[in-house]
């Protein structure tokens, strides 16, 4: 091992270990969770909306159902019956959360999307709204293609390249998962334990950032021609805590060709780090910001070959 490696691989490991402080993360607050069961006061024998202090937009099919998904008892559905105007419906249970500016909100569910048993398919969402009522972002399942699409503010649903397979997944489920950093205005998601957003907008155009609801929603694609096609969905919870600013730590480079390096940086699943360098640890420089997906990224420095020795840090962005 050179001299110049030895210092850069001294350097991390140091920086790593003194440059960050962390604090004790507050306890994580559940907003709203339910399984659904009947001894949350959940009734077979009626719709969804209406029950557990749950409502609607539109109508349609609604209501809870029994082992749709093995093992969970009951669950909640939207979708098979048409609505009888209209072309879409909305369920959610009021949440009408004011986030602080350092406070993480997430929702996760496990949900199976039940095909129809005609040629007729339409769409389901995941959206979250504002307390004002304006849809931030969410995710959109076409029954159609089997494709996922993420909502934005913007008017537009953008493909995420991820799909998924009716009444498929896990046990005959997906887990969803919506990771919401109102401090950043950002949030990512992983479905089936795969993430497929990562760091996208909450809101586009400056809506206010809190939590009104997380709504299941059934829209037709073709409002003549219903599908009887329905979302099945259970385990529903909604919880807030802190951002959590986990220390980053920075491993020791890894010599490429060329006399480059790959810098790792490690941290919580999820939370957005930032890499900087120096030469003199004095001035620093920006190398890349991104998100710690499985608790990692990875930054090939090429600049690397330029300087005798060369230190790194990490830090946490809100």
């Amino acid at each position: 091992m050179n001299t110049a490696t030895f210092l850069s691989r001294l350097s991390v490991m140091l920086l790593a270990g003194l440059v960050f402080i962390g604090r004790s993360q507050a306890a994580t607050a559940t907003l709203y969770t339910t399984g659904f069961e009947p001894s949350e006061g959940f009734n077979l024998s009626y719709y969804l909306s209406g029950q557990g202090g749950w409502t609607n937009a539109g109508n349609g099919g609604n209501g809870l159902i029994s082992n749709s998904i093995s093992g969970y008892g009951q669950q909640a559905y939207v979708g098979y019956f048409a609505p009888s105007s209209g072309s879409s419906l909305s369920v959610w249970k009021p949440i009408n959360f004011a986030p602080s500016n350092a406070t993480l909100v997430r929702f996760s569910t496990v949900m199976s999307l039940i095909d129809s048993t005609t040629t007729n398919r339409d769409e389901f969402y995941w959206s979250i709204y504002n307390r004002a009522g304006q849809r931030l972002c969410g995710l959109l399942f076409d029954n159609r293609d089997l494709s996922i699409w993420r909502e934005a503010d913007d008017g537009y649903v953008y493909d995420t390249g991820w799909g998924f397979v009716n009444g498929a997944g896990t046990n005959g489920f997906y887990t969803l998962e919506i990771a919401l950093n109102f401090s950043s205005n950002r949030w990512s998601a992983f479905f089936g334990g795969t993430q497929i957003i990562s760091n996208a907008l909450i809101t586009t155009t400056n809506s206010a950032l809190n939590l009104g609801d997380v709504d299941a929603e059934w829209v037709l694609a073709v409002p003549t021609k219903p599908g009887n096609n329905f979302l099945v969905f259970d385990n529903y919870t909604i919880t807030a805590d802190a951002v959590p600013q986990v220390i980053p730590s920075v491993q020791p480079p890894t010599p490429l060709t060329g006399g480059q390096h790959s810098v790792r940086v490690t941290g919580r699943a999820g939370v957005s780090y930032a890499l900087e360098a120096s030469t003199n640890l004095t001035s620093w420089s920006a190398l890349k910001t991104n998100v710690a997906t499985g608790g990692f990224f990875d930054f090939t420095d090429a600049a690397s070959t330029n300087a005798p020795r060369k230190f790194y840090r990490a830090r946490w962005i809100p």
